[in-house]
């Protein structure tokens, strides 16, 4: 890709156009899609969202990737992973590039509706968390809190969960 005036970093977050006019010419011929994406940041999908069936963003997967990918899409093993990060539709939705500030950034301080929030990930099984317990409910900035929760996996397929909860989720 070209590099851009901000100090080499990326222009856009969409994917380059000769992509996305590949997936529409699939999609308008009836092809049912999956997007593999490979990256190490957010990719804003726009209207091609809407055209594939599902979406696997694998990182950057290194040399046994293409295996576990396959493993993936052929039901021998179901995806547990979860976004570290939150995805924004656009970078309309983020602040300017020289702002360091945290507003607008991040689960805890966007306020748009993102792409896809931080902890979003799916799975071929579903499961099913009770039993939450905390050890107070005050705490003071900078004390720790202790909890626990029960998951069970309640779908029909062996599948691992990975649970993550941010701050506002226990208020």
């Amino acid at each position: 890709s070209l590099l851009s005036p901000q100090n080499s970093d990326r222009e856009s977050i969409t994917l380059p156009h000769s992509q996305i006019d590949y997936i529409k010419e699939l999609a308008i011929h009836g092809a049912r899609i999956i997007l593999v994406l490979t990256g190490g940041s957010p990719i804003a999908l726009g209207e091609i969202e809407d055209m594939v069936e599902a979406i696997l963003f694998v990182w950057y997967p290194g040399m046994e990737g293409g295996r576990a990918v396959a493993d993936v899409l052929f039901g021998d093993v179901s995806p547990s992973g979860k976004l570290p990060l939150t995805f924004p539709k656009s970078l309309d939705q983020l602040p300017a590039f020289d702002d360091y500030s945290m507003k607008g950034r991040t689960y805890r301080y966007m306020t748009e509706e993102p792409l896809y929030p931080f902890g979003f990930g799916l799975s071929y099984s579903r499961f099913d968390y009770s039993d939450l317990k905390l050890d107070r409910t005050n705490i003071a900035a900078g004390d720790s809190l202790t909890f626990s929760l029960t998951v069970r996996n309640s779908g029909d397929r062996t599948a691992a969960e990975v649970a993550q909860y941010y701050l506002s989720d226990l208020q």
